[in-house]
């Protein structure tokens, strides 16, 4: 008589997870508590250790995350302006909140990395609570103008106009690309063979995103490894000689049309930063948490219990 009163329940647990994994897709630009929007405004002073003001009549901060989908998406755009500001119109300061150990090789990998300027810095601290944002600041330190989000051609061209210098050329535009990694070579594991190795006891689950959305749900028994600790802890805390699958958020029709394009995947760069820590042999779990416990794997999290 119990039975259908716990499969309601249970049913009910996994509805709320699913409803969670949606949100968390649906925000995964935005910054870890940061209130999300952006409180810096047109007319906000910001404040930069060693003040980068003076090099130029205006710069521009390019606010950037590795766990930013446009960022990657936004990369030919980066990589024209920094070319464009070279010539000393305006100087670049690109910012990140990860280490400089995962920022040097992600920024190389979209092509950025030719940047003077590259910064490890706490985003919300001058006002980005969502990547990537541009903020077009004087010589005073006075932000005039803000863009933010995956920018339009017109937008492109706003951004252009404010710095005072023309968009390129068409024929200028078609930066070349880096070699990124296709996503469709990733080692993923699915269906059957998925559900082999998380039965096996043996088998570590490594889930790489941010803090906030692991706490509110994944997969039971999955250690906590966001992408920016990986090269610190993998090496001491991942066995070699054992399974490992990575949760990630994999889509790999999106990891492969973004490699075509020569921008690099989350996961792709996941694997990447797994390849630096001396990782060659990971899988990458295929289906997302709402399928994963639509098929009976036990989640757990502060929305799964």
């Amino acid at each position: 008589m119990k039975t259908k009163p716990l499969n309601w329940a249970l049913n009910a647990a996994s509805l709320c997870c699913i409803a969670v994994v949606i949100w968390q897709f649906a925000h995964r630009d935005r910054l870890p508590d940061s209130g999300f929007a952006n409180s810096v405004r047109a007319g906000s002073k910001v404040a930069l250790p060693d003040a980068p003001w003076k090099r130029a009549p205006k710069t521009l901060v390019l606010g950037l995350s590795t766990y930013c989908q446009y960022c990657r998406a936004s990369a030919n755009f980066y990589r024209s302006l920094i070319k464009q500001s070279e010539a000393r119109p305006f100087h670049v300061v690109v910012a990140l909140r990860e280490s400089p150990e995962v920022a040097k090789p992600y920024l190389s990998a979209l092509g950025v990395d030719r940047a003077t300027d590259i910064r490890t810095i706490d985003l919300s601290s001058v006002g980005i609570g969502a990547t990537p944002t541009l903020l077009m600041v004087d010589g005073g330190g006075t932000v005039r103008k803000t863009w933010t989000g995956k920018l339009s051609a017109a937008q492109e061209g706003d951004v252009y106009a404010n710095l005072g210098v023309p968009p390129p050329k068409e024929e200028d535009a078609q930066v070349v690309r880096p070699q990124v990694a296709d996503g469709a070579g990733l080692r993923v594991a699915g269906g059957q063979e998925l559900r082999d190795l998380l039965a096996k006891p043996d088998t570590i689950v490594v889930d790489v995103r941010e803090r906030k959305p692991f706490q509110e749900a994944h997969i039971d028994g999955a250690l906590d490894m966001p992408l920016d600790e990986i090269l610190s802890r993998a090496p001491h805390e991942l066995p070699k000689n054992r399974d490992i699958l990575v949760y990630c958020g994999l889509r790999s029709a999106c990891e492969a049309q973004a490699g075509r394009e020569g921008i690099i995947g989350y996961c792709g760069l996941v694997s990447q930063v797994f390849g630096w820590a001396g990782f060659h042999d990971e899988r990458f779990i295929a289906d997302n948490l709402s399928v994963l416990a639509a098929a009976g794997v036990h989640l757990s999290g502060k929305t799964c219990k």
